[in-house]
């Protein structure tokens, strides 16, 4: 999340449309989330979800993901962590 966050435009604007967005619109960046999203199933469990078999792959991306699968073989789970940026309004 750091690089992307660091990412520009053609304009030299912040790349993200929607963080760009509340930027212009007088948010605040307060700080990384690294962990917003955190969800840990068996190999199971992600092949009802997403059909794909955890068993035969090193790594996976879901679908509109925005990090890859953390896979622990020996235990037969994985782990999605997905990082999200926290801004605040000043509200007058």
């Amino acid at each position: 999340m750091d690089a992307y966050l660091k990412m520009t435009d053609e304009r030299g604007r912040i790349f993200d449309p929607w963080i760009r967005t509340h930027l212009e619109l007088g948010a605040e960046l307060l700080n990384i989330c690294q962990n917003s999203v955190v969800i840990t199933a068996s190999f199971k469990r992600w092949k009802l979800w997403l059909g794909v078999d955890l068993d035969k792959t090193e790594e996976f991306t879901p679908p509109l993901g925005l990090a890859k699968l953390e896979v622990d073989p020996a235990n037969r789970r994985a782990t999605y962590r997905e990082p999200n940026v926290w801004m605040r309004y000043r509200v007058s």
